[in-house]
């Protein structure tokens, strides 16, 4: 819970701002009336403009906000009756409001990881960055294990360079490698030789599809890019080592 009226202030301002409700202090002027510069006080806690009467009718006016939460810090940020229909995001240190967020709408919180997969046709190696988890995500209608980030532009215009995929780890058998949903976008994990102890991975994330000849077609995939720019390329199955559904993905922007 945050200690002040400001800093609750902020949290909702913050929250507004990331899903698309405003984008600067002038959105929030407008929509009260009221001066950017007194937005800016209010902000900063200046008790001559954030009065009780301020809270109430930012709460009006931006109804998702709980009027409560806002004067006492009681209860939670967001009305009761507020579905979630945008993506959010919490730092490690919000895990507390993630959670009180996660069991109120009945979605699941997904922690995003630093490693990306690559989209491009040379593979990303898994050994060029630590691999920890950024901050966690709650995303309506969504059931993932994990978020990574998207690097490249090879899989435009279905996933933009640097946003973020939503993945579900898929089992298969490498005896049936017919078994998966052939056309469906996936993160690959590949071992970089034949020694199954070898662990130099590549990764890559494009669409795959039953190769063409049938005398690979239970040996080999067909990696596919969405950008025509990009050529097809084999997967060896027997190389894969784990597979990644994509269930969703998160456009991300980012503000100073």
């Amino acid at each position: 819970m945050a200690a002040n009226k400001a800093e609750r202030l902020n949290e909702a301002f913050n929250y507004l701002r990331y899903n698309g409700l405003i984008a600067t202090q002038k959105d929030v002027s407008d929509a009260l009336g009221s001066s950017p510069s007194n937005i800016s006080k209010a902000l900063k806690g200046d008790k001559r403009v954030l009065t009780d009467n301020f809270l109430v009718r930012f709460s009006d006016t931006f109804s998702d906000i709980s009027s409560a939460w806002l004067l006492t810090g009681e209860g939670t940020m967001l009305n009761a009756d507020t579905p979630l229909d945008q993506p959010m995001e919490f730092a490690p240190d919000q895990m507390d409001k993630a959670l009180e967020v996660a069991e109120r709408m009945g979605v699941d919180l997904i922690p995003l990881y630093t490693e990306p997969f690559r989209a491009g046709n040379q593979g990303h190696s898994l050994r060029e960055e630590w691999d920890y988890v950024e901050s966690v995500w709650a995303i309506p209608d969504t059931h993932a294990t994990r978020l990574a980030p998207v690097r490249g532009n090879s899989m435009e215009p279905t996933l933009l360079d640097g946003s973020l995929v939503a993945i579900r780890r898929m089992e298969f058998r490498i005896d049936e490698p017919l078994s998966i949903p052939f056309g469906e976008v996936f993160g690959i994990v590949v071992r970089t030789s034949d020694d199954p102890d070898d662990d130099e991975y590549l990764d890559y994330i494009k669409r795959l599809y039953r190769h063409p000849d049938s005398d690979k077609h239970l040996t080999h995939w067909i990696a596919h890019s969405d950008n025509s720019d990009y050529k097809d390329f084999e997967v060896r199955i027997d190389r894969v080592a784990s597979l990644w559904r994509v269930k969703a993905s998160i456009a991300v922007q980012r503000f100073s």
